[in-house]
């Protein structure tokens, strides 16, 4: 979904919310809300919190947490609103995984191989190469350090992360987004992969 167009708009409703207009914390809230579907699907997808959560749910918990904390929000611009709304989303996450697999999570005392949620028999998450219940306890916790090591990134890599990884850009899209050249988001993109490699030893694949 390309967005480059709404790089004005977006800026303006920014604006806006700096002077404390609620209907532009609204309309904030609309953009995003497209975009944080897609993005809680694809961050379910082969996720063990999958088992417990179905996509709207951790979409609302997700549009509920970035409503409360938009006075946080000091982006200027269309990226940095995007990149915001990733780590609201990273954030929500880690709190489920503690919340299901935290040492007094459901997950981690109810250890069965009955169906997720979304009503998905145990023999068809078979077929998508789900873990067994100890080893959604190991995922939750990589997943958990994952979303850690990426919020330890440095300010530039952690934007490019979140834009073409988590929102699923081209690398040309975040190039106009961020009004660098193409070259720059991938060199920024690589640096982010090797870190985030090295701080989780290698037990995470790369990006």
């Amino acid at each position: 979904m390309a967005i480059a167009a709404d790089t004005s708009r977006v800026t303006h409703l920014i604006e806006r919310l700096a002077d404390g207009d609620d209907r532009a914390r609204e309309e904030l809230i609309r953009f995003a809300e497209s975009r944080l579907r897609n993005l809680a699907s694809r961050m379910l997808r082969g996720n063990c919190l999958r088992r417990w959560e179905r996509t709207d749910d951790v979409l609302q918990q997700t549009l509920l947490r970035l409503t409360r904390r938009l006075s946080d929000l000091r982006a200027t611009n269309t990226a940095m609103f995007l990149a915001f709304a990733a780590q609201n989303m990273r954030h929500a996450l880690i709190d489920l995984a503690r919340h299901y697999y935290g040492p007094t999570g459901w997950g981690a005392n109810y250890l069965s191989d009955a169906p997720s949620v979304d009503g998905r028999s145990s023999e068809a998450e078979a077929l998508d190469r789900q873990p067994g219940p100890e080893g959604r306890l190991d995922q939750a916790e990589r997943w958990g350090r994952l979303y850690g090591a990426i919020d330890g990134l440095p300010d530039e890599e952690r934007q490019v992360v979140d834009l073409v990884w988590l929102h699923d850009l081209p690398q040309a899209e975040v190039a106009v987004l961020l009004g660098v050249a193409e070259k720059t988001v991938g060199r920024r993109w690589r640096r982010a992969r090797l870190r985030l490699h090295d701080a989780l030893a290698g037990e995470m694949p790369l990006l």
